[in-house]
Parts: C-alpha cells; sequence; structure tokens
C-alpha cells in the first residue's frame, strides 16, 4: 500500500520523464576494514552527473551473522535534502537482513542528478574475522515523473573484519576480486601526484579519470594494460581550484569511484 501510495506522489509532484543512459548507482567505498565489534558507515551514492531523478527506492542487504545495523543511525543525504526547502518524502524499514529505503522530492518540478550521498547507514562488524558483503537489492530502483530510471552500475561493499586475504585485500595472496581503495594522500596537499590502488583479478587495460562535481573529465590516465595483481596509479595533480572531486578507475573487470578532496 505504501509503494503504491509512493508512486502516486511521484507523478504528481515530478518532472519530465528521463530518456538517456540512467543513474550509476552503488554502494560507497567498495572495501571497508574494520576490527571486530567496530562500527562502519555505509552510503548510497551516485557519482557522476547522471540522468536526473526525483525519488528512489533502495534495499541493502547484509549476512545479519557477520554485521548487523545500528538503528536509528539512517540519514537521508545531501543530494536530496538540499535540492529544495520541503523535507522529502521518506520511508525507511529494517529486518534483520536488509534496510528498505523511499525517498522522493516533495517540491514540484525539481530533480537532481548528482553526483553525491543519497543515503547513509551504520553498521556493526561481528566479533570474529573474515569477510562479507553488503549489496544493493533488486528493489533498488530511480524515478523521475513516474517512470523508472534504471540504474546502470551497481557496486557492492566487501566488510573485511581484521584479515581478508581470500579477498585481496590483505597483501601476499594474488586479489580474487577487482577492488579501488581510497587514494593516497587524500585530502590531496600540495602539488605531488597522488597513488590510487586497486585490484585486478585477470589482466586487462586500466583508465583512470578525475571529474569535477559537474561530471567533467579534468585529468586522465591510460588505458594502460596491467596484470592480474595489485597495483597502484600515480595521477599528477591537475590545475584546479581546491574542492572535492571524484576518481574513477575503469577495468574489464568493474569500475568504481572514489571521493578526492583537493585542498590547497
Amino acid at each position: 500500500m505504501k509503494t503504491r501510495a509512493f508512486c502516486i506522489l511521484l507523478a504528481m509532484v515530478a518532472a519530465a520523464p528521463a530518456t538517456a543512459d540512467g543513474v550509476h548507482a552503488r554502494l560507497q567505498t567498495p572495501v571497508v576494514l574494520v576490527a571486530p565489534n567496530d562500527e562502519f558507515d555505509v552510503e548510497f551514492a551516485v557519482f557522476e552527473a547522471d540522468e536526473p531523478f526525483n525519488a528512489f527506492d533502495a534495499s541493502i542487504r547484509f549476512d545479519p551473522a557477520r554485521v548487523t545495523y545500528v538503528a536509528g543511525s539512517n540519514q537521508v543525504g545531501t543530494v536530496m535534502t538540499s535540492a529544495c526547502p520541503s523535507s522529502p518524502f521518506h520511508v525507511f524499514s529494517a529486518a534483520p537482513d536488509s534496510l528498505k529505503i523511499s525517498v522522493g522530492l516533495l517540491c514540484a518540478a525539481t530533480s537532481v542528478t548528482g553526483p553525491g550521498v543519497l543515503y547513509r547507514a551504520r553498521f556493526r562488524a561481528g566479533p570474529t574475522s573474515g569477510s562479507t558483503t553488503l549489496s544493493l537489492g533488486p528493489f533498488t530502483a530511480f524515478y523521475n515523473a513516474g517512470f523508472f530510471v534504471t540504474p546502470l552500475e551497481r557496486q557492492d561493499v566487501t566488510v573485511c573484519v581484521t584479515n581478508c586475504t581470500s579477498t585481496g585485500v590483505d597483501g601476499g595472496a594474488g586479489a580474487l576480486s577487482f577492488a579501488m581503495r581510497a587514494p593516497r594522500p587524500n585530502p590531496w596537499v600540495g602539488r605531488s601526484p597522488a597513488s590510487f590502488e586497486f585490484d585486478l583479478p585477470a589482466d586487462g587495460a586500466v583508465t583512470l579519470t578525475l571529474h569535477d562535481v559537474s561530471g567533467r573529465a579534468i585529468a586522465t590516465r591510460g588505458p594502460e594494460w596491467f596484470a592480474a595483481g595489485r597495483h597502484a596509479i600515480a595521477l599528477a595533480r591537475p590545475e584546479a581550484p581546491a574542492g572535492v572531486y571524484f576518481a574513477r578507475l575503469r577495468t574489464p573487470h568493474g569500475s568504481a569511484s572514489r571521493a578526492v578532496v583537493l585542498t590547497p
């Protein structure tokens, strides 16, 4: 009943339907390293200036034997809350193994494109070492004027508690899954290059691109060929003002983005 009412509300307040290539929606940060019983935030985000949308449904699935949701930690991100002065329509429910989220703008003829955080929730790691995955479920969808804008790209989060050698995160063994780590340094201070580390499960060409908040590419390196394993790409600092940017890594085995803060 709530879902039907939500769709009717969208038709009343939305703008024109989307027609282009959708939304690149992901769980931010492909790998999270934590200690047993630590709490950590997971952000549902868009990393590019994508097709306009004014509402979304999302589900985050997890293994309750490995992580648990911290009650009361959920909040709507600034992409939606800053779009209009009215509070967004917001429905949230938590089950033992999943979260369900519905958010829509209540301002007429108002849509957003990103990039930025759509939603944030906190989780607590279990007491034992190992890895687990938080993923976006099939409930996840975007809308504009009541029309679907299907996400083209989804990225899960691997949570590594203390030791995750089998995932290629902890070093030593070869990488078994694609992952992109946080750039170093971040914030990016001074003129020295920044390093972007990643894992490849197999050989392939890799391209690194730095985008501003409008989605415009301001620096690119590649494509360059890398063998399977862990590698790092050094990127020279571009001539760009201080602010928030987004580094995107493209490979045949997946793509990922990380926020980068440039400071003077």
